[in-house]
């Protein structure tokens, strides 16, 4: 059980989304070469494989989002023009 765990990641990445991209190709490969429609529960079926991967990956973007959006420090204001030194002559 600890293997899966460690090794989850690569299965889903690799393994299942691969799988389901494979299927999908396939179907929508055969339509276009030989004509055929492609079976629905089958392109559902590779689409649903897809799911797991996109979800684990928005999640950590997400994560990663929530994590950096503390506040950052305001810049400081600008000075009023009343403020500014005034500009003389030259002399």
């Amino acid at each position: 059980m600890k293997w899966l765990q460690s090794q989850w990641p690569l299965l889903r990445d690799v393994g299942i989304t691969g799988t389901g991209l494979m299927a999908v190709w396939v179907q929508l490969g055969l339509w276009a070469a030989l004509g055929r429609e492609p079976s629905p529960p089958l392109l559902w079926t590779s689409l649903g494989m897809l799911v797991p991967s996109a979800a684990a990956h928005v999640r950590h973007l997400l994560q990663s989002a929530g994590s950096s959006s503390s506040p950052s420090p305001s810049p400081s204001p600008l000075p009023s023009p009343s403020s500014l030194p005034q500009g003389g002559s030259g002399e």
